[in-house]
């Protein structure tokens, strides 16, 4: 009907419209209503009159299409699909047959958590057919797959209005590339997908200690493991790996492990106070696939200069004179919860334990909408009054956060960034800087003194929650963007360690002196006046008799 492209053929081309003056238009079966799973169940979702363009043929898999389909599906054991369509920037999944009826549970927690995952950058549109395009299907290819065969499947409708059913040939990278993700996604989740928690057995952290990780462990995807699981732990240098690998037998499909103390590792004798080092936890199976969990600790215990738990109202000002945000303005308030599909958007309690306030974005509340009162059409700044920490040479800054931007139109487009000046707010260096939803009270903790040129008496930090809007946006544009802030404080690392105390734990002894040696036998080019025992400026055998000395009492 349009040779040279362009044609609107719904249908195959089976004669089904013989009575229809121009029934090449008209002829054929609507194959997305041939399946066998509810194909019939009324006309409202289908049609019995062969010239009307949702035909569903004599009978469910009359055709050789759909047959095909079928008998491709029962020669395999898919765990999910995809069936793509155009247009309207939707992830539909099951049923599509009757309006407010959704896939029983576990099964519609399945298809709620992937589907969210995979629209976290395309920004499609998720939900059943009555959710997203308004109308019911029955006899359709994703309902049958998902209603008989089992499989978690979906139907992308891509491209927006402006491609519709003909998108332009410019169309095709950027609307394939939208795509790729979900696609990557599914391909994993339909095996075995680990999601990794690392916990540690302290909070602080000291020279020469040892240490140990928990390990929280779920299998996500769709398949058992492929064979045994690795669980190892890699660090950066100054952590020494006792225990560094464990092997399990292996975790069924949508199951958690909670693993206690299963690696242990050892803080160096030469590990320096305030360094800040990592932990990574890997998980893999035979397929090789690796997902990694991460933390940064700090070295040594510092000591509370400034803690602000925000239960009475201080020196902390809303607002700087480029904000620009319309609603979810910052203000110190005892939260609010709200939520959205069961997950919490909106903290309903603060972190200090025993209290009642923090900083939270927006906290006027209509029956629980999530949407009513978070950050809308820009940003919105919370500031720290100044802080005196001149006198300090070595900084920690920690606060306990809440950022949700992963529901409503956009999610995840949203920021969340925290920054630091020590010039009145004239320039800033961004400490944290993030996309990524926590909808949970985080803890985050930073040693600022490579952000500043000098630690002076005009250091304030700032934070910000910002409703982002980009060009091709749906809806509105950003997201439901809710931040909240409590327990901020202010650390500093005491200089008391001992002369010859090379390890810094506090004690004079053997390791100090073989510490000593390896530094006479190896320089590094570390400042090693700790250990310059005479003041010299140099490491020789002086230096160790003089260490040996104070060691033994003589």
């Amino acid at each position: 009907i349009a040779p040279n492209g362009g044609g609107m053929q719904r249908k195959n081309h089976r004669e089904t419209c013989i009575n229809n003056d121009d029934f090449s238009n008209w002829d054929g079966i609507d194959l997305n209503r041939n399946y066998s799973f509810q194909w019939g169940y009324d006309n409202s979702g289908s049609s019995g009159d062969g010239c009307y363009q949702t035909y569903r043929g004599a009978n469910s898999f009359s055709e050789p299409e759909t047959q095909a389909v079928r008998d491709f599906v029962a020669n395999h054991n898919f765990k999910a699909a995809l069936n793509y369509h155009s247009y309207g920037n939707l992830l539909i999944h099951p049923f599509g047959y009757e309006p407010g009826l959704l896939p029983p549970e576990p099964d519609l927690t399945v298809f709620r958590e992937f589907g969210n995952e995979m629209t976290k950058y395309n920004n499609y549109l998720m939900g059943t057919g009555i959710e997203t395009v308004g109308y019911t299907v029955n006899g359709e290819a994703c309902d049958w797959m998902y209603g008989s065969e089992g499989i978690f499947a979906y139907t992308p409708e891509v491209g927006n209005s402006g491609d519709g059913f003909w998108p332009s040939s410019d169309r095709i990278l950027p609307l394939a590339e939208e795509n790729l993700y979900p696609n990557q996604f599914l391909s994993l989740a339909s095996g075995s997908k680990y999601d990794v928690a690392l916990t540690l057995s302290s909070d602080s952290f000291t020279s020469g200690n040892i240490y140990s990780v928990s390990v929280l462990l779920t299998n996500s995807g769709l398949s058992d493991s492929n064979g045994a699981v690795t669980i190892e732990l890699v660090s950066s240098n100054n952590l020494i790996c006792n225990d560094c690998q464990i092997l399990i037998d292996g975790i069924d499909s949508r199951t958690t492990l909670q693993l206690d103390n299963v690696l242990t590792f050892q803080v160096s004798s030469n590990a320096e106070l305030g360094m800040i080092e990592q932990i990574t936890i890997n998980v893999y199976d035979s397929d090789q696939i690796i997902y990694s969990d991460q933390t940064e600790i700090l070295l040594g215990e510092p000591t509370i200069l400034i803690f602000e738990d925000f239960e009475s109202d201080t020196d902390w000002g809303v607002g700087v004179f480029d904000d620009n945000a319309t609603a979810g303005i910052w203000e110190r308030a005892i939260p609010n919860a709200t939520s959205y599909e069961g997950a919490d958007v909106q903290p309903g309690f603060d972190n200090t334990e025993d209290g009642s306030f923090c900083y939270v974005t927006g906290n006027a509340v209509a029956n629980n909408q999530v949407g009513f009162d978070d950050v809308d059409g820009g940003k919105t700044t919370l500031l720290s009054p100044e802080f005196d920490l001149s006198e300090f040479s070595s900084i920690v800054v920690s606060y306990w956060r809440w950022y949700t931007n992963n529901v409503g139109d956009n999610p995840n487009n949203d920021e969340w960034e925290v920054s630091v000046s020590n010039n009145g707010g004239n320039s800033w260096n961004v400490i944290e800087r993030t996309t990524e939803t926590n909808n949970s009270w985080t803890y985050m903790q930073f040693l600022i003194n490579d952000l500043i040129l000098e630690l002076n008496d005009q250091i304030q930090f700032k934070f910000v929650a910002e409703d982002v809007f980009y060009d091709g946006d749906n809806g509105t544009g950003g997201s439901i963007v809710e931040a909240a802030l409590d327990d901020f404080s202010i650390s500093y690392f005491e200089n008391n360690t001992l002369l010859g105390d090379s390890n810094s734990d506090g004690i004079l002894n053997i390791l100090d002196v073989i510490n000593l040696i390896n530094l006479i036998l190896y320089p590094d080019g570390l400042d090693n006046q700790i250990v310059d025992m005479n003041s010299d400026g140099q490491l020789d055998v002086l230096d160790v008799i003089l260490l040996a000395n104070i060691i033994l009492g003589a």
